[in-house]
């Protein structure tokens, strides 16, 4: 059974007096103008590319259907072996939002389904909701909220996932967040918290299953943002932000079931070249990581530990009958002549001692 370590930091970035300079209007003369904050890039609409939606009473609905095809030449992000594939996706989504004058509240949902044509291992199922609303308390005080769920694919080449035949890393998130904002005549004042949750699903490889859960991790996040109009246009802000998250495990020893999958993993893969990251990956560790907790369990390297496991099982091959060709196949040693080279140097004994 994997350890879970809650483990928190605490960080206090502090960030004053910056300016905020938009193209407003002169109007705005010592207040501060919203659209100092919320008129970015991201949030502004595009009609162009956006539907504009259907008014049912005081909803507006916006459904939309995207289908995307792309092509890799390198599926698993891996420098040492290439594949390639062509995928298809299909995206749904759905937004819904009210339009009342006073207050909000919306709802959007979106999915993707990604299918590949020869690596089916690679296929995804991915998606994301959201209900987020204000409720304005008063011309100057209003609150906002969001909580949402999603589950969503590491992309591969990221830390734990370069694994062949394993679908790619899942997890599920949660989050959730409220803000208060209060205005002044000159000023605003915004006190914000969030909440993230993040648990990673098992996966699978030759029957082995690697529990990921020690990757499982909590965030809590609070602000608060002061801001006042010291000029047309132009605002003095103050923003104090402290968080509360994981930070990296310390290096520990592995558990017997740790260990115990590891074994299960080598043994089953043992005809293949297995690399650190492969061996990390079962774990759910970086590969740094993985070579000191291993070390620090068994008092060798994880190389060592496989070179062994390769003579052993070419011993048991050879005590079988089966010729110094055939035992090399079966341990994964690249020939006989590396197969005798080896158990010399690990057991002291040649192939020909122990046939005879």
């Amino acid at each position: 059974m994997a350890i879970r370590q809650a483990r928190h930091s605490r960080a206090l970035p502090l960030c004053l007096l910056g300016l905020i300079a938009p193209f407003a209007d002169a109007r705005a003369q010592t207040t501060v103008d919203t659209r100092m904050e919320r008129d970015t890039v991201g949030a502004r609409s595009r009609p162009e590319v956006e539907t504009a939606g259907a008014r049912v009473g005081a909803l507006l609905i916006s459904p939309s259907f995207g289908i995307e095809a792309d092509a890799t030449d390198n599926i698993y992000a891996r420098s040492d072996t290439k594949r390639g594939d062509v995928a298809l996706a299909i995206l749904p989504a759905l937004a819904v939002r009210s339009q009342w004058s006073r207050h909000a509240l919306g709802l959007s949902a979106e999915g993707t389904v990604k299918r590949y044509a020869r690596r089916t291992t690679e296929n995804i199922e991915t998606y994301a909701v959201k209900l987020d609303g204000r409720l304005d308390i008063s011309g100057d005080t209003r609150l906002s909220g969001d909580i949402g769920t999603a589950r969503r694919i590491e992309a591969r080449g990221t830390t734990g996932d370069t694994l062949f035949g394993a679908a790619p890393i899942a997890f599920t998130q949660l989050s959730g967040g409220g803000e208060i904002e209060q205005t002044f005549a000159r000023a605003r004042l915004t006190l914000a918290g969030r909440y993230e949750r993040f648990r990673y699903e098992d996966r699978e490889l030759g029957g082995t299953v690697i529990d990921l859960s020690q990757r499982d991790y909590e965030a809590l996040t609070g602000s608060f943002r002061a801001a006042i109009g010291v000029g047309p246009g132009v605002a003095a802000f103050a923003s104090l932000q402290a968080a509360s998250g994981p930070v990296s495990r310390a290096d520990r020893k592995l558990e017997a079931p740790e260990i115990g999958r590891l074994n299960a993993y080598l043994r089953a893969n043992i005809t293949r070249d297995i690399r650190l990251e492969d061996m990390a990956a079962v774990l759910g560790m970086s590969k740094f990581h993985f070579i000191r907790c291993f070390r620090a369990t068994t008092g060798r390297t994880p190389y060592r530990s496989l070179l062994d496991l390769r003579c052993e099982i070419a011993l048991e091959a050879l005590k079988a009958g089966r010729s110094a060709v055939e035992a090399a196949a079966a341990s994964g040693f690249d020939n006989a002549a590396q197969m005798s080279r080896s158990l010399r140097a690990t057991l002291g004994v040649s192939p020909r001692d122990i046939r005879g």
